[in-house]
């Protein structure tokens, strides 16, 4: 009996290297898909971060602008990043 186990050793080492290679690759999978999710996560982030830049800027000022007069003026710009 121990003389067919030694015989086959070389295949036993084979099929547990094999094994460990299939953890290996599943455990890489794993955290690919991490990496994938947290990816996609700073995406969003930064869409939503360029959008938030380009919003319009609302300025109230009262007084007197340019010879107009006495009011409330109200001026609107978008900024847009470079």
């Amino acid at each position: 009996m121990t003389q067919c186990v030694l015989a086959n050793l070389p295949s036993w080492i084979q099929a547990f290297a094999a094994l460990c290679l299939v953890l290996l690759t599943l455990l890489t999978l794993i955290e690919l898909k991490k990496y994938v999710r947290d990816t996609n996560k700073i995406a969003d982030a930064s869409v939503s971060q360029l959008e938030t830049s380009q919003m319009p800027f609302l300025a109230v000022a009262a007084g007197e602008q340019s010879g107009a007069g006495w009011g409330i003026y109200i001026r609107v710009s978008v900024l847009l990043s470079t």
